[in-house]
């Protein structure tokens, strides 16, 4: 589970805040959630992340929306999901979002058939 977020982009906090539950739900799947961030300001992130608690695997790109990261992946707007299978490849690109649980779940439940 890939996401892009930036800590200025309340939704992207939100959701994320949100993820603890499908987090929960999905805890006996070998899943990872990796965190990408594209803002400049890497100790907004870093209290972001420790004030909420949130869990996973936290990156930076540099460079905000010129990241190269954007670019590869074509992320349009925050926050950005997808979905990578075991071989890397996209297994969903743009699955519902945190906010859409039950949905979410079905997606990643996908990856493990």
């Amino acid at each position: 589970y890939l996401g892009f977020w930036a800590s200025w982009c309340r939704q992207c906090v939100g959701e994320m805040i949100s993820e603890r539950k499908i987090k929960d739900l999905v805890k006996n799947k070998p899943l990872e959630f990796v965190y990408v961030s594209i803002d400049n300001n890497k100790t907004a992130d870093s209290i972001i992340i420790a004030k909420y608690k949130i869990e996973g695997i936290f990156t930076h790109a540099e460079g905000e929306w010129a990241a190269k990261e954007i670019q590869l992946y074509g992320v349009q707007s925050l926050p950005a999901y997808f979905l990578i299978d075991e071989d890397g490849k996209f297994a969903k690109q743009n699955p519902p979002s945190p906010m859409q649980p039950t949905e979410l779940i079905l997606e990643i439940e996908k990856l493990f058939k």
